[in-house]
């Protein structure tokens, strides 16, 4: 005889998460790009130009699996569209297409990830605002979208539909792309620019825009690079940060809202930098996270919207190891792959499931995402699901135990079963996204509940 038991909740949220599985994550303008330690790729956000992949162009305000593909391997998110490379070298683009940006020939947008070519010696990607960049695995740099500012390095302003060489050189490394202006860097630690000047951001000491790549100054040990709306960041192998460009909001650290037409020393100690829109972070190597620059959005993750024109410490994270920033809005990896997410958030492009701006970091997990339904032929049953008052969990063995996370993987219940149905009361449960991790002698699963 099957026992019924009634649980009454205990609304004390826990701080502790689950185990996380974010490997990667790029931000475009007003989307994000999430990259599983599985190979599964994920996205939310804006999604009016189909930039999510997910198959519709409506928006997303918590992370949704863009196919069922488990091997992709690196992600840029742009302007209104998306760019990713697979394990197998091949490269692959969707969403907005006004200016050939995907690369397929077309000026036609895709709202599902389209392969680029055939070929399958792709390296590395950048996306910029409506331009795209790759590099291959012997070391060309290719481009193709949109030219108006001569940011696709080809010495003209023609609009190129599908990837075109720059040049002949084989030694380029990583790239970067701003709103209309790039960095580039090559194997022997130059730094190079090409695009859009109007505030100095080439980093040229001068202000025309150029159409073909330039070299910033003659050093050679130049090691991470970042360009952001209309300012550049940059770090050599000593760990000395630089920034140029626009600084109206304090983006370049230096304690003014002066422009600047070269590299300007910012400080030392720097692991990592990361150039948004109108913000910049940067991680040291004390572990310690850093940002300053425009903040309307609460995009610094400070607990307030001041610009702040020096570095400023943020004292509520730890352990940081990967920067990303996107327009008003900045993303946070910690060692153990936990997301941070702060600032401007419209669109959802946070993915905390609401649309409500955010001043200080708060955690997304994925590992509840990446678990998915349950098999049709389980024998662990969930119902009513969407559940308004009370959920009901059956399986034939006896359960050990019930665990309920919340959409950002903050633990919201635990009980010890014994049996093999329980009843919940889940009136009291906020209307959302709910996963519960079921533990029996058969092993754990997990299955998605909606609470109405």
């Amino acid at each position: 005889m099957k026992k019924i038991i009634t649980l009454l909740l205990l609304f004390t949220i826990s701080s502790t998460s689950f185990a996380q599985c974010w490997e990667n994550v790029s931000a475009g303008t007003l989307h994000t790009l999430g990259l599983m330690d599985n190979g599964s790729l994920w996205a939310w956000g804006y999604n009016a130009a189909g930039e999510l992949g997910i198959g519709n162009n409506i928006d997303q305000n918590t992370p949704v699996r863009v196919g069922t593909d488990n091997d992709w391997s690196i992600i840029s998110a742009g302007g209104e569209f998306s760019m990713a490379l697979k394990s197998n070298g091949t490269l692959w683009a969707w969403g907005n297409n006004r200016y050939g940006e995907l690369g397929d020939g077309t000026l036609i947008a895709k709202n599902i990830p389209q392969q680029v070519g055939t070929d399958t010696d792709w390296e590395f990607i950048s996306a910029g605002f409506a331009s795209s960049y790759a590099i291959k695995t012997d070391g060309t740099l290719w481009t193709w979208g949109q030219n108006q500012r001569g940011q696709l390095g080809l010495g003209n302003l023609t609009d190129r539909l599908f990837p075109v060489q720059v040049g002949t050189a084989t030694d380029w490394e990583t790239i970067s792309c701003g709103t209309s202006h790039v960095l580039a860097k090559k194997t022997d630690g130059t730094l190079w620019s090409c695009g859009y000047n109007m505030f100095g951001q080439l980093g040229l000491n001068m202000t025309f825009d150029r159409a073909t790549f330039q070299q910033i100054g003659t050093d050679t040990d130049w090691d991470f690079i970042s360009a952001g709306g209309n300012h550049s960041v940059a770090v050599k192998t000593s760990s000395v940060m630089y920034t140029w460009g626009i600084n109206i909001y304090g983006q370049l650290g230096d304690n003014t809202t002066n422009m600047s037409m070269v590299p300007v020393e910012i400080m030392d100690q720097v692991v990592v930098a990361e150039a948004g829109f109108s913000h910049t972070s940067a991680i040291l190597s004390t572990n310690d996270l850093y940002v300053w620059g425009q903040n309307n959005y609460g995009q610094l993750g400070l607990g307030n919207t001041n610009n702040q024109y020096v570095p400023t410490a943020v004292t509520t994270l730890s352990d940081p190891v990967k920067l990303v920033n996107g327009n008003r809005f900045s993303l946070y990896m910690d060692a153990d792959s936990y997301l941070y997410v702060t600032g401007y958030n419209q669109y959802g492009q946070l993915g905390d499931g609401t649309n409500a701006n955010k001043s200080s970091f708060i955690n997304i997990s994925c590992s509840t995402l990446s678990t998915g339904e349950v098999a049709a032929n389980s024998s662990i049953k969930l119902y009513p699901n969407p559940v308004r008052d009370e959920l009901n969990i059956a399986q034939e063995t006896a359960m050990q135990s019930v665990v309920i996370y919340n959409n950002l993987g903050q633990e919201v219940l635990t009980r010890t079963i014994g049996e093999n149905q329980v009843r919940i009361d889940v009136s009291q449960l906020a209307a959302g996204l709910y996963h519960a991790r079921v533990s029996s002698e058969s092993g754990v699963q997990t299955l998605r509940f909606v609470k109405q």
